[in-house]
C-alpha cells in the first residue's frame, strides 16, 4: 500500500478505492463520516482492485504547522492560502485544516479535527484532479468545430452576448443546413 510512511494505520478508520475512468484514487480516513460521504458520492466509481495513482489521507489531527518550511504564499483565495515548495503544495484553511499535496509522489494529506471540512477538501480535490486527468487525455467535451454555438430557443440572451434576434437567425440557419 502506498501512502505516507510516517502515518500509523491504526489511526485510520478505513479506506475506499475509486476508479474514475482510469484515474484511480485510494482514500484513507480517520474521519468515518467524511469517508462514508465520499464513498457515497463516488459510489458509481467504487472499485475493489487497481493501483492507485494517488493516495488521499484524511487525518483527525491538529495541523502540524511547526513542521512546515518558511514559504511565501503563492495563491490567496477566500477559503485558503496556498504555498509551493518544489513538488509540494501546502494549503492552509485559516488554521482549521492543512492539506499537503505532493504531486510527484502521488500523495494528498489533510490534517483537521473537522470531519465536514475534511470531506469538503477531499471532494473538491478529487473533482479538480479528475478534471486535470480528463483534460490531459482530451476526455472532456470540447466546443463544436468552427466555434459554432447552439442555444436553446428562449427569451434569454445568447451565451456569447449576441442579440437575441441575431442568435435566432443563426440557429435557424444552422438547423436548416
Amino acid at each position: 500500500m502506498r501512502g505516507f510512511s510516517n502515518v500509523c494505520m491504526n489511526k485510520l478508520e478505513g479506506s475506499v478505492l475509486i476508479d474514475v475512468y482510469g484515474y484511480v484514487v485510494e482514500i484513507q480516513s480517520a474521519h468515518r463520516a467524511a469517508l462514508d460521504g465520499l464513498a457515497e458520492d463516488f459510489a458509481f466509481f467504487r472499485s475493489q482492485k487497481g493501483t492507485s495513482r494517488i493516495v488521499i489521507e484524511l487525518l483527525d489531527e491538529d495541523p502540524p504547522y511547526h513542521d512546515l518550511p518558511t514559504l511565501t504564499a503563492t495563491v490567496y483565495t477566500p477559503r485558503n492560502v496556498a504555498y509551493r515548495d518544489g513538488d509540494r503544495t501546502y494549503l492552509d484553511y485559516s488554521g482549521r485544516a492543512l492539506a499537503i499535496h505532493n504531486a510527484k509522489a502521488g500523495e494528498f494529506r489533510v490534517y483537521t479535527r473537522n470531519s465536514d471540512l475534511a470531506y469538503e477538501i477531499a471532494y473538491l480535490f478529487l473533482l479538480s484532479q479528475c478534471g486535470e486527468w480528463f483534460d490531459a487525455r482530451e476526455l472532456a467535451p470540447r466546443p463544436r468545430a468552427g466555434g459554432q454555438r447552439r442555444r436553446l430557443r428562449g427569451t434569454g440572451p445568447a451565451a456569447d452576448g449576441r442579440r437575441k434576434e441575431q442568435a435566432r437567425r443563426e440557429s435557424v440557419a444552422i438547423a436548416g443546413d
